[in-house]
């Protein structure tokens, strides 16, 4: 990630996941703000359901009624859109 391969971080993320499918998974939740970079993409390419951790957060800011709300994340989060966009 400190690198910017991101390609490499899916690749590795996709295989894994693809391993939970195997084992017997039957969702996949990822803990890594960071890492919801390249999972989003991945969601495309499994056959198990997967949560984006953007959608509980946006559904815990909306069950209270904030209208304004500040993230903290690493710079990778930070610089794209999808915690703004959900």
């Amino acid at each position: 990630m400190r690198k910017g391969e991101w390609d490499l971080a899916e690749a590795y993320l996709l295989e894994k996941a693809r391993l939970a499918k195997a084992g017997g998974a039957d969702i996949l939740i990822c803990m890594s703000n960071t890492m919801h970079k390249v999972l989003s993409r991945i969601s495309y390419v499994i056959s198990i359901p997967f949560i984006h951790i953007a959608t509980p957060k946006a559904s815990a800011i909306k069950k209270q009624q904030l209208s304004s709300v500040g993230l903290l994340g690493t710079l990778p989060v930070m610089a794209v859109s999808y915690m703004r966009k959900h």
